[in-house]
């Protein structure tokens, strides 16, 4: 009888994808770019205009992608590049 040929298990490709940024995320970014430093939710609102619930909501899912930390201090949160 022929012997069988064992095959190795094929390797999964690994694709990195490179991160997709919804407008109000690259406009949050942006502004902490040029920022330079770590800025309070109502400020980040009065600089891009948006509402202090919406930027508050997009800084929470940067922190959760690992782009952005989150400092707080008292009742305030201060965001900032990571």
């Amino acid at each position: 009888m022929p012997k069988k040929i064992r095959r190795k298990p094929a390797k999964k490709k690994v694709i990195k994808r490179k991160p997709s940024f919804n407008p109000y995320d690259q406009i949050l970014l942006r502004t902490l770019m040029r920022a330079r430093r770590r800025l309070t939710t109502k400020r980040l609102s009065e600089l891009t205009g948006l509402s202090w619930a919406t930027v508050k909501l997009h800084c929470m899912s940067l922190v959760r992608k690992k782009y952005v930390v989150a400092k707080r201090s008292g009742n305030r949160i201060y965001w900032g590049l990571k």
